[in-house]
């Protein structure tokens, strides 16, 4: 029961691709996402989370779109109750 948080920190440097069309240097990317939930005794769990939090944009590979940041909301009943 209660609150529960998490941070993760990822930084991936340029590399060379060579997969047809989506060949050439990537981008350097220093990405940081984040997520808050809370558990409640009743078995009902509400999280909330963000990916890329401060919207970096970002090609995975060339020529694919630009990623920028990705919220979530998730809602979670477990029908017993909880922990046991």
């Amino acid at each position: 029961m209660g609150w529960r948080a998490n941070v993760s920190f990822q930084h991936d440097d340029s590399f060379l691709s060579f997969d047809g069309k989506f060949a050439g240097e990537t981008d350097e990317k220093i990405l940081v996402d984040l997520g808050v939930g809370y558990k409640f005794d009743f078995g009902l769990t509400v999280n909330a989370g963000a990916q890329n939090l401060f919207d970096t944009k970002y090609r995975a590979f060339p020529n694919m779109p630009k990623i920028g940041r990705r919220s979530s909301i998730t809602l979670t009943y477990d029908f017993g109750g909880g922990d046991r």
